[in-house]
């Protein structure tokens, strides 16, 4: 349940885009950037590092792949990895 409440406040607040007050192009620029970088953070940091061990990291940028990976609303990396 907490997951459909936040996508559905996700895309809620996404649809405030169609409102002219809210709108400017260099937030679609962020968004359309932001979709790709925390979308690369699951499948690099989730699946082909800590799923997989498929390539070694220093512990600092792998702290930061995680992180990014949690803001994508994925849960937490321990859970990814035992569903995977």
């Amino acid at each position: 349940m907490v997951y459909v409440v936040s996508f559905a406040l996700l895309h809620l607040l996404g649809l405030l885009a169609f409102v002219p007050y809210f709108f400017s192009w260099i937030g679609l620029a962020v968004c359309i950037v932001g979709i790709h970088v925390f979308g690369t953070g699951i499948t690099l940091c989730y699946h082909w590092l800590l799923t997989h061990r498929s390539f070694k990291v220093p512990k600092w940028w792998e702290r930061c792949l995680v992180m990014l990976s949690i803001s994508s609303l994925e849960d937490t990396p321990a859970k990814w990895v035992a569903w995977h």
